[in-house]
């Protein structure tokens, strides 16, 4: 699944190990999975993941992507490269309700940035 892709590189045994794991992530497991729900996406001819509207299948894709993006994932170009409709979904999900406001960068557990203390 998407988020599996967070425990490996965490696990890696030195700094090398991570940086090629995160890579990995970058280049193989989010485009993967993007594109995977890109062609559902775009299979449904619905405007979001759960439909006509918004809802939690959206809300749960916002939160995951948000936890790739906090790692420095450049979870952006994945999308612009293989899931542009994914990203629409993804920035019209993101006027909902307080989600533009969710930005929380407390006790980051995940991080592919070597400078940081998550790394």
């Amino acid at each position: 699944d998407i988020f599996s892709g967070l425990f490996p590189p965490d696990g890696a045994a030195d700094k090398e190990a991570k940086i090629t794991a995160w890579k990995f992530v970058q280049d193989s497991h989010l485009p993967k999975h993007y594109a995977l729900l890109e062609k559902n996406l775009v299979k449904s001819g619905k405007p979001f993941l759960g439909g006509d509207n918004p809802n939690a299948a959206d809300v749960a894709f916002f939160a995951v992507n948000n936890v790739y993006s906090k790692a420095s994932i450049d979870t952006d170009k994945v999308l612009s490269d293989v899931a542009p409709t994914l990203q629409k979904a993804l920035s019209e999900t993101t006027k909902l309700g307080q989600l533009s406001n969710f930005a929380p960068d407390r006790g980051l557990y995940f991080s592919s940035d070597p400078e940081n203390a998550s790394f």
